[in-house]
């Protein structure tokens, strides 16, 4: 995240080797488990583009000895037990869709400790990659404030990004303006000020969409991706739908009915851009998902692909993975040929194991 490749690989190297040697010496003492797995984990799911510094490093991992490892640690009883479950759990939600799992642990350790704001800002973040927006903004609302807490600045961005799926602008509008009074950082500014622009223009407000909008262009770092992602629709200068804008919006939050809603007042005409035009069924396929509508889902998904043809922008490539998703959880073996073109995973693998497509902005749906 701050460039310091080199550094921060010597010194990945450094820990890791020392927590194998740990581990080694003391077999049973759950904490180096713990730590060993996160690093062993960490560098087995390292992007291809950094294989290179893992070369240079004489770094190997495997994400199932990780995960082992950090299983043994949560399964233990010791001071880094809550820590070692909750790394367990969030990267079986992050990478293999083991969302419930992660639900419930943040559920129980808030209701053990409703005054700790570590446990809000976990079950937040959860229920918001879950796109559960009321839950997430019923548990930032809830979070314990006062002069004992130290303040967590990016709560307000959370929570400008969920007033934003409801539809509140400027409420989600005053959140940001918050945090980037209070914020010390350097990332996130971008992602902020594209925020910003999107309520200023979903909600009327010309003048300020465009001073938000060039905010975005302000020097700063690219490196997180959501800046990254802001940074890309300021260069590329696309105009969004506001209709499929705020559409998607909705289905991010778990608004899928509005969603579908707003949706139906979508109208293509000659002029309307191709990417509009598939854009359109892919957001009813994703509303239809969350309201467990997979019939429903599959007919909008397979609409996206006949209304792309071959064109490749985001929604085709994505609508197809989705429908190989719904036919691995059905039990197929096999993808019609007409589902994935090509292969998205090397012979003998899980689809789950493709890389995924780039989202048209970060957190996609």
């Amino acid at each position: 995240m701050f460039r310091h490749l080199v550094k921060g690989g010597y010194h990945l190297r450094s820990g890791f080797q020392q927590m194998e040697a740990v581990v080694k010496r003391y077999p049973s003492f759950a904490p180096a488990r713990k730590t060993l797995g996160i690093c062993q984990f960490a560098v087995g799911s390292l992007p291809e583009g950094y294989h290179w510094l893992l070369r240079l490093l004489g770094l190997t991992a495997n994400v199932d000895t990780g995960l082992r490892n950090l299983a043994l640690a949560a399964a233990q009883p010791h001071d880094f037990q809550t820590e070692s479950q909750l790394y367990l759990t969030l990267i079986r939600e992050g990478y293999y869709k083991k969302t419930e799992d992660a639900l419930r642990l943040v559920e129980r350790l808030h209701a053990q400790q409703p005054d700790n704001l570590l446990f809000s800002y976990l079950l937040i973040s959860v229920h918001k990659r879950q796109h559960h927006g009321e839950a997430a903004l019923a548990a930032y609302r809830a979070r314990p404030t006062g002069p004992g807490y130290l303040p967590v600045t990016y709560l307000h961005h959370m929570a400008a990004d969920l007033l934003l799926y409801q539809g509140d602008y400027a409420s989600s509008e005053r959140e940001n303006l918050t945090f980037l009074r209070d914020y010390k950082g350097q990332h996130y500014r971008k992602d902020t000020a594209f925020k910003l622009y999107l309520a200023a223009w979903l909600s009327g407000q010309p003048a300020a969409a465009a001073r938000y909008r060039e905010q975005i262009n302000q020097p700063g770092p690219t490196d997180v991706e959501e800046d990254n992602y802001a940074q890309h629709y300021y260069h590329e200068a696309q105009a969004l739908n506001p209709i499929l804008t705020r559409a998607r919006l909705q289905i991010d939050g778990g608004y899928n009915r509005p969603a579908l809603a707003t949706l139906s007042t979508f109208r293509a005409t000659p002029a309307t851009l191709l990417r509009d035009r598939i854009e359109e069924p892919y957001r009813r396929a994703r509303a239809y998902q969350g309201l467990d509508m997979p019939d429903l889902a599959k007919l909008a998904f397979e609409r996206t692909l006949a209304v792309a043809g071959e064109s490749a922008p985001y929604f085709a490539p994505q609508a197809a993975l989705q429908l190989g998703y719904m036919a691995q959880e059905a039990g197929k073996r096999r993808w019609p040929g007409r589902i994935l073109r090509k292969p998205c995973a090397t012979p003998g693998t899980s689809i789950k194991t493709a890389p995924m497509p780039k989202p048209l902005w970060p957190c996609a749906s």
